[in-house]
């Protein structure tokens, strides 16, 4: 709810991605320009199915962004394809 995500073409890796851009000053508030970055450190430290990979984060005019693995199908798609069946659960 706080930015926008773009379709992007990473050039050097060949590779379609998707960049989410803050919206808002964020140069004013250096506390939170922080605590962003500190989070997609954070993020970008876990390999796992279920979370979306970040390749990098960097400004904008002033506004945080980060690139990350692109998913071409809705979160609840790859959700269900990565989560086993209930009912096998049994």
């Amino acid at each position: 709810g706080m930015g926008v995500v773009y379709r992007a073409r990473d050039p050097a890796l060949q590779r379609d991605l998707a960049i989410k851009l803050q919206s808002g000053n964020w140069e004013e508030h250096p506390e939170e320009m922080e605590r962003f970055l500190r989070e997609a450190r954070i993020l970008a430290k876990i390999n796992h199915p279920n979370v979306v990979q970040i390749y990098s984060v960097g400004t904008h005019e002033g506004a945080p962004f980060f690139a990350m693995e692109l998913l071409e199908r809705s979160l609840a798609d790859a959700a269900r394809l990565r989560l086993p069946d209930p009912m096998q659960l049994k």
